[in-house]
């Protein structure tokens, strides 16, 4: 018996080793092979051939009726050389009921060119799993993956394409003529597709983080879907300039180009417009018919209008990439959350002044309640001769999250950005920003990051010693404090603010409690006593702090 097994486990080993050494195998019969033409063309309906190492390949794949898989090992290539006549073949041909699989392959090709596509699908069913196609070169005018007539199926999951030419009349990589979506993409997509005849493909499981699909158009009806399971402008550009992606219900289909889109949530998806106005009483925020929707600003615009029509409602006004501008040529604010359940997200934009000064916050929050959240935004060229640029006042709050503020000012003295309570944030890398916080408010500095410039920290009103004004932030080289007689420390997770003076005895300590009277304003600069003016004052002695009324 000790012997028999022994001899089975060498039949088993030495059979083992012969697969391995087969450039082909297929994991079925178990059969191995040097060549993928012969292993294709043997496989039997649901076989899976394996390829275990570099190969070259001068054929068509063809699956007929029948569902085939292909599957490589780590790294694994196969060469495409020229067939018989000379040409380059079209690798993938998908003509009947059959499917082909094709997963972690990449399809090297040769310097030269090709008359035709990488793959074609008229019927059946491809699927493409993290397959690179590297070097395709072609003359054709339907891209590398061609999809047309009637297949059943398509799926092209982690698909790239690497060093390939298509001609500059079909610029593209991937083709679908097919009216009812049959097309799904996953993954990195990051590739562009054309939309021919009313297609459209479908979003399952999601594109990577990262990836965009570029979407050219050809012969494509305005409403008509274009992207199928998605909402989500992000994940894809358009190549198109007479036309813009709209979400429409829970799809993105097609608008005539618009310097400005506004969607509105509605309780059945996504209903969007075009206008060429972001301020005025027919611009883009009296477009927002519902409690919430987005203002997609895809070009430089100017705003010589007010936006009104936001109070109530909860919405994002953004550039369609981070270069766009909105010139503020009026005073006007962008983002005015003035009204309870405001809620304002300014995102990838550029605010830009082009007057000599302004009179109104370009940005505030105002009553409890109310809210602007700022994002990848550039402020820049904005004078005011007044205090602040952002401000939080009564209750309401901000964030900045990699904001930058460049060739900005207001009045000699006065920051550019100021909270009266709590509730406001910093984070990201932030430019060029100098901050006020008053009368004993604190400001959340989690994720602020240390590529952001030291900003500059005014503390204002009535400020107390060893009291916190930043939270979730320790790092003191990220704030210069301007307070004279004031410094900042570390302490338990957040910074806090120390009066300098230190009491070293009881003389000192009793001169402190009948010490003279300091004041100051309410912006929290020292005013000499023998000079004040009529006004509300912080009156500081013996350690206390008081406000008084001089009339």
């Amino acid at each position: 018996m000790k012997k028999l097994l022994l001899a089975t486990a060498f039949i088993a080993t030495s059979a083992l080793s012969g697969l391995a050494a087969d450039a082909i195998t297929n994991l079925t019969t178990g059969t191995g092979y040097s060549a993928l033409n012969k292993a294709w063309t043997e496989a039997q309906d649901g076989d899976v051939l394996q390829i275990n190492s570099d190969i070259t390949f001068n054929s068509t794949l063809n699956p007929d009726t029948r569902n085939l898989t292909i599957k490589g090992a780590d790294g694994v290539k196969i060469s495409i050389a020229p067939n018989s006549k000379g040409t380059i073949p079209v690798v993938i041909n998908v003509n009947s009921t059959g499917s082909a699989s094709i997963e972690n392959i990449t399809f090297a090709f040769p310097d030269e060119s090709s008359t035709t596509n990488f793959s074609q699908q008229t019927n059946g069913t491809l699927n493409l799993t993290n397959v690179t196609i590297d070097g395709f070169k072609t003359t054709a005018a339907n891209g590398g993956v061609r999809v047309y007539n009637s297949p059943v199926a398509t799926t092209l999951d982690n698909l790239s394409f690497v060093n390939c030419e298509f001609p500059e009349s079909a610029p593209y990589n991937v083709l679908t003529a097919v009216k009812e979506s049959t097309m799904t993409l996953k993954g990195a997509c990051d590739y562009t597709v054309c939309l021919n005849n009313q297609a459209s493909f479908i979003i399952d499981g999601g594109i990577s983080d990262g990836s965009k699909v570029t979407i050219s158009f050809t012969n494509h009806t305005n409403g008509l879907p274009a992207v199928k399971g998605t909402t989500d402008l992000s994940k894809f550009t358009l190549a198109n300039t007479s036309k813009m992606l709209a979400p429409q219900g829970e799809d993105i289909s097609t608008l005539n180009y618009a310097k400005i889109l506004v969607v509105n949530d509605t309780e059945t998806g996504k209903e969007s417009v075009g206008v060429d106005a972001l301020g005025g009483s027919s611009g883009a925020a009296s477009k927002l018919t519902g409690t919430s929707g987005q203002i997609i600003i895809n070009e430089n615009i100017d705003l010589s209008n007010g936006i009104t029509s936001l109070a109530g409602k909860t919405v994002t006004i953004a550039g369609a990439n981070p270069a766009v501008t909105v010139n503020i040529a009026a005073q006007y604010a962008i983002a005015n959350a003035g009204a309870a359940d405001t809620h304002i997200t300014l995102k990838n934009l550029i605010v830009n002044g082009v007057l000599d000064s302004y009179t109104s916050y370009p940005v505030q929050a105002t009553v409890a309640g109310a809210s602007v959240d700022i994002e990848n935004v550039t402020f820049q060229n904005i004078t005011r001769n007044e205090n602040y640029l952002i401000r939080a006042n009564a209750g309401g709050v901000w964030s900045l999250d990699n904001v930058t503020f460049s060739n900005c000012s207001v009045a000699t003295g006065n920051p550019l950005v100021n909270t009266n309570n709590d509730g406001c944030s910093i984070s990201g890398i932030i430019k060029g920003m100098s901050l006020r916080i008053q009368d004993g408010s604190t400001v959340d500095a989690e994720g602020l990051s240390a590529e952001s410039d030291p900003i500059a920290l005014t503390l204002g009103g009535t400020v107390y010693h060893d009291s916190p004004v930043i939270t979730n932030c320790e790092d003191e080289s990220l704030f210069t404090l301007t307070n004279k007689g004031w410094s900042l420390m570390a302490d338990n997770g957040g910074i806090k603010a120390l009066e300098d003076k230190v009491v070293t005895g009881i003389e000192e300590v009793a001169a402190e409690a009948e010490g003279a009277a300091e004041y100051f304003d309410l912006n929290g600069m020292r005013v000499n006593a023998e000079n004040l003016t009529p006004g509300i004052y912080v009156k500081r002695q013996g350690g206390k702090a008081s406000k008084i009324a001089i009339r």
